[in-house]
Formats: structure tokens, sequence, C-alpha cells
């Protein structure tokens, strides 16, 4: 059966347009896709809710530090008296038997009810506990950026991907139109003996490469709508179109080099948050040197008691006798067996390991600076090459088809210039893709 030229035509534009909009439901654009991933990432939200988290500790410090009042009641059995030695004997008969006494006092059911006051009036640990956390609210604070730009760059990434071999498949679209005319034209010639079978048979190859690589392209935008689902958090089984379908060409007609010669190691938030880990290291020094101050705390307690042979505690015939006190505990550290010593030079250990830390991070940072800009310029220097590549082998294609028409030229000569121009022009979109990647690295390095 013969399959014309128009109706391969059709097939190949229906085949793309399924691949594209039967499943289609939702629509997303680049940006779409970055405020979707912070919005459901869950290694956001899980910085998130630490935050929250790190804010509640300081609330619960703070409450520590308010005067804690609690009501108190105490009923107590006394199933055997305490016994006491009185040094004499308080019997004044002359029978008794003078010396030390054991006596025994109270009764055996004894309850009391009261108000109870603790406040710690002053601890010198309060301040530095308080500086502590919120130098933690810092840290968290960096570490979710930090998260949040590397999810926005893996998108970024990703997004550009699938958006490569999207323009694959348009672009192998095109190539099997095309090779399906030249395989109807040179079927024509071959009918009026104008050239041999084995020039029909060529092209007839190359049509039918051009529809391997068609599907395997349409593969492996489906493998890259996968992995882009999966950096959103999106469910795998739901289906998505990009809607910047022009993005890379935007891109392309935008680019520009620009030099980028200094960066700052200081402005990267993994730098700014081994800053606050020294600045944290150093408060809890303060911290530890603060508990060789007195803690003072101040307590008190207002209520009733009552004592009773039988138990009648609620028998309010009974008498029932006020108790009210108060007080002030002072708590000062005479030795510990150098605790805070040893704690202290743990502390300056750490400190002296994350300056280590900086000091490393800063060379990297350079390394990568510097890695990242030559990656960027060579990336650009490939795709201007490729460029002119692809614009010679489009010149050539146009000369060997003209001169195909017309006699001129045999089958390989064309199909070896459409595999020529078929490969300069997956090259260049490959290129084009190295740039951006080599962009976004860089910006990643710069910005992030």
């Amino acid at each position: 059966m013969t399959i014309s030229y128009l109706q391969l035509s059709f097939w190949v534009f229906f085949n793309t347009f399924l691949c594209f909009n039967i499943f289609a439901q939702t629509n997303i654009s680049l940006q779409e896709a970055l405020q979707y991933a912070k919005e459901h990432n869950e290694d956001l939200r899980s910085y998130q809710t630490e935050a929250q988290l790190i804010e509640n500790n300081i609330a619960q410090t703070k409450s520590k530090n308010r005067p804690q009042i609690n009501g108190v009641v105490d009923v107590r059995d006394n199933l055997k008296l305490q016994t006491s030695i009185l040094p004499f004997n308080p019997d004044p008969s002359p029978t008794a038997v003078q010396g030390a006494t054991p006596v025994q006092f109270g009764t055996q059911y004894n309850a009391t009810a009261g108000i109870e006051l603790n406040w710690a009036v002053y601890d010198p640990n309060y301040r530095q506990n308080i500086r502590s956390q919120n130098i933690n609210t810092k840290i968290n604070a960096n570490s979710t950026k930090t998260k949040e730009n590397e999810l926005l760059w893996e998108v970024k990434k990703n997004y550009y991907a699938a958006l490569l071999e999207k323009e694959k498949i348009k672009l192998y679209q095109k190539n099997v139109v095309r090779t399906a005319k030249f395989y109807e034209d040179a079927k024509t010639l071959y009918n009026n003996q104008q050239i041999q079978e084995v020039e029909v048979l060529k092209v007839q190859l190359e049509h039918e490469n051009q529809k391997t690589e068609l599907e395997k392209a349409q593969q492996s935008y489906e493998k890259s709508l996968i992995a882009l689902k999966y950096t959103l958090n999106l469910p795998l089984n739901e289906s998505i179109v990009l809607s910047d379908s022009l993005l890379l060409k935007e891109y392309n007609q935008s680019l520009s080099n620009n030099a980028i010669t200094t960066w700052q190691a200081e402005n990267q938030l993994n730098y700014q948050s081994l800053s606050l880990q020294i600045e944290q290291e150093q408060m809890n020094q303060k911290r530890i040197k603060s508990t060789f101050l007195p803690t003072v705390n101040l307590y008190g307690y207002v209520g009733t008691q009552a004592f009773r042979q039988e138990f009648n505690i609620l028998n309010t015939n009974e008498p029932w006798f006020g108790l009210a006190y108060v007080g002030v505990r002072v708590n000062v550290p005479i030795f510990d067996g150098f605790l805070k010593k040893n704690q202290i030079q743990q502390s300056r250990i750490s400190i002296e390991k994350k300056q280590i830390e900086q000091q490393k991070f800063v060379k990297k940072y350079d390394y990568e600076c510097t890695q990242a800009i030559i990656a960027q310029e060579n990336a650009w220097k490939n795709l201007n090459i490729q460029r002119n590549n692809l614009q010679l082998a489009e010149a050539i294609f146009q000369n060997i088809n003209t001169r195909y028409k017309t006699g001129l030229a045999l089958a390989k000569e064309l199909t070896d210039a459409e595999l020529k121009l078929t490969d300069a022009q997956t090259q260049y979109l490959a290129r084009l893709y190295e740039y951006v990647v080599a962009k976004l690295d860089l910006e990643k390095l710069l910005y992030f």
C-alpha cells in the first residue's frame, strides 16, 4: 500500500499533536512551575516547620523566666509518726525516769492546700539562650533560602531540558515531512527512469530513520516531563503541557556573554550560615562563663493546713490553720570538677573548626566560580560555532536540493546533505541547552 505525501504529513502532525495535547490538562509556564515548586516542595515545608519550632522554643524560654504559680493540695496519712528524742523527761512525777526520752509529735492525718510561687529573678543564662535561639532562626532562614534557590535552579534546568526535547520533536516532525516529499519525488524520478532503484531505497531509508528519531524524541520528551513533575512534586500520572514553548528561542535571541571578573564569597548564604554558627558558638562560650555567676530565685507560699486524728478532712467544724512564707534562694557555684573549663575549651575548638570550614569554602567557591565562568565562555563559543555550522548546512542542503530537482545531483548527495543538516540542527539545540545550563550554573553560584 502506497502512502501519499499528504497522508504522511497528516500522520506526522496528528501524531505530534497527540503527543503534546491529547492528555494535556495542565498548561504550565516556567514562572508558574517555579511558584508551584516553592509552594509544594516538602523540604521547604520542613524548613518552614523548623522555623516555627524555633520560634516556639524562644517563647518557651521566655515563659520559663516568668513567675511560675501553681496550686498545691497535699493529703497525708502518717502510718507511723516520726520519733524525736528529748534530752530530758518532761514528766514531772517523782517516779518518772530521767534522761533522754523518745516522743512522737503530730496527728495521723495532715492536709495542706495553697498556692506556691517560684520566680527566677536573675538567671545569667537567660539572655544568652534567647540570643542563641535568635541566631538559630537566622541559620534556618539561610538554609531555607539555600534550599529554595537550589530547587528553583533544578526546576529551570528540567524545564529547559523538556523544552529542548519538545524542539527536537518539532525538528524531526519537519524532517519526516521533508523526507516523505523527497521519497515521493524519488519514486516519480524512478518511474520516469531518471534514477536507479537504489537511489529510491536510500531516500526511503533516510525517511525511516527520521521517523525513528521522531519516536525517540517523543520518548525523551515524556521522560523529561516526568523529571520535571518529580521536581515540582506533582503526581507523576498528571499530564502537563509546557506553555513557554518559545522560551529557548527567546533566550537565544537575548543571549549575551557579559564578562564577570569579581565575586564575593562573603555574600553567599552558606558562608553567612558558617559565620552565624561561629557567632552562635561564641554565644555559647558566654553562656558557659555566665554559669560562674550565681542565680537568684524568689519563692513563696500561702495556704492552709489541717491536722486530724480521724479522716475527716472535709469536716468544716474542725479547724484549719493558715500558713504563708516568702524566701530568696541564691545558688552560688563553687566547684564543678573543671566541667565549665572543659566546655569552654570544646567551644573554642568548635569555633576554630568553623573558621577552617569558612576558609575552605572561600577557596572552593573561588575555584567553582572560575570554572563556571570558563564553562560559560566555552559554551558560548561552541554555540556560535554551531550556529555558523547550521547556516552552512542549510545553505548546502538548499543548493543540493535545487540541483536534485533538476537532475544534477544524486539521491546520495541529497541524503548526505539531509543527514548533515539534521545533525547540525540537533547539535545546535544541544549547544544552546549547554549554554543555558552553564549560565544557570553561574547564576546559581553568583546570586543564590
